[in-house]
């Protein structure tokens, strides 16, 4: 499931001629292998439908996510649907970034928590997420 992400997230990057960020491929990599142990599975119930991008995690913690990363991660989600949880606490996601999961929220149907705390997202990001969930 998460080798589909991975080669998702690669194609989309190199679609854009942006190189895939390095910590992202790594995580998904290591997901697949699901060599990351330090994630606390038993918080949740199917943790096979987390993908855990959160940048306070050893992998991201120098390549946490930035805007620039947002549409390759959400464009290999669309053929994701078996996530249903994103995590991406603790990352460089801005108002411009929030906007671009607005967009991507308003025809999703399977993503069910998206968590963002940690980020620089103010009034406006916040506000566009908000509009995406009426």
């Amino acid at each position: 499931m998460f080798t589909e992400v991975r080669k998702g997230y690669e194609q989309a990057s190199i679609k854009t001629n942006q190189r895939p960020n390095q910590g992202i491929v790594e995580t998904l990599t290591n997901l697949r292998e699901r060599s990351l142990l330090y994630i606390d599975e038993s918080a949740y119930e199917n943790s096979d439908r987390i993908l855990p991008l959160n940048g306070n995690q050893p992998t991201l913690a120098k390549f946490r996510v930035q805007d620039n990363d947002l549409p390759h991660i959400l464009e290999s989600l669309r053929t994701a649907t078996m996530i249903s949880h994103l995590d991406l606490r603790y990352n460089r996601i801005t108002d411009e970034g929030a906007s671009m999961i607005a967009d991507y929220l308003t025809n999703d149907q399977f993503l069910l928590i998206l968590n963002l705390k940690g980020n620089d997202i103010h009034r406006k990001g916040a506000q566009s997420l908000a509009n995406a969930l009426k």
